[in-house]
């Protein structure tokens, strides 16, 4: 916008140069004749150009409709003002006590550059917006789902079931973790087949002890009922009984 602003008060300049040469050595008519004849000597569809008599346009022109142009046509000197609504650049610029030149600038093009920056701006923010959703959406993935995996891998491991599926070893964090997932998975599956072999070798032991232990009760109760029913009598049949009885 200073760009424009700079580009409207130099051409301004320069026109009023011009005008006042030309209106200089003119009576009140000749002004008049100047000012229907500005528009085509100086102006353009972009810049317009109002010649005023005690504050009046000349040769018919109409100024442009703002607010603020009753303000700006009674200045001494030269002003500015800049009219949003009707994207206008207003130049006023006094000639004499009674001739003031105003020049109005489209600033159209400056807004209609704006506006297209502001819609480039929201675009590229939302693809922006969209690129960052979708690459946290992938990374979220990538890194989530194999630590779901050995979520799962734990939770079946807990249960007793070593044959969980692992996720494959990567070569990031989670590769690294699911490496070191897999060794304790191992050692833990080692371990557990370490202590059921000993406890196998225990049952064995005891199954063992115990049929030793029932033979001899057999063979000392299948002595011991005939001498408790009285059918010994011989005294050296009782001693040889209860020798056997001793030695088991």
């Amino acid at each position: 916008m200073e760009r424009e602003r700079n580009r409207a008060l130099s051409e301004e300049a320069a026109i009023a140069r011009a005008v006042a040469m030309e209106i200089s050595m003119k009576d009140i008519g000749g002004v008049f004749s100047t000012a229907s004849t500005l528009q085509a000597k100086y102006g353009s569809d972009t810049l317009k150009i109002y010649l005023l008599y005690n504050n009046r346009p000349m040769a018919g022109a109409v100024l442009p409709d703002t607010g603020n142009i009753d303000q700006l046509i009674q200045i001494d000197g030269r002003a500015t003002l800049l009219d949003g609504e009707n994207q206008l650049f207003l130049i006023a610029h006094r000639l004499s006590d009674e001739i003031l030149l105003v020049v109005t600038s489209s600033v159209q093009p400056v807004y209609a550059r704006k506006k297209d920056l502001f819609c480039l701006s929201a675009i590229v923010s939302a693809i922006g917006a969209f690129v960052s959703a979708l690459v946290a959406v992938i990374l979220s993935g990538a890194v989530l789902r194999p630590l779901s995996d050995l979520t799962r891998a734990a939770e079946k491991m807990a249960l007793g079931q070593y044959d969980a599926a692992l996720p494959a070893i990567r070569k990031d964090e989670t590769g690294i973790l699911t490496k070191a997932f897999s060794h304790m998975k191992n050692a833990v599956l080692k371990r557990e087949e370490k202590i059921l072999a000993q406890s196998e070798g225990r049952q064995e032991l005891i199954n063992a002890l115990s049929h030793e232990m029932r033979s001899p009760l057999t063979a000392v109760r299948g002595l011991i009922e005939p001498l408790r029913d009285g059918m010994v009598t011989n005294e050296d049949t009782k001693k040889r009984y209860y020798d056997i009885i001793l030695r088991e």
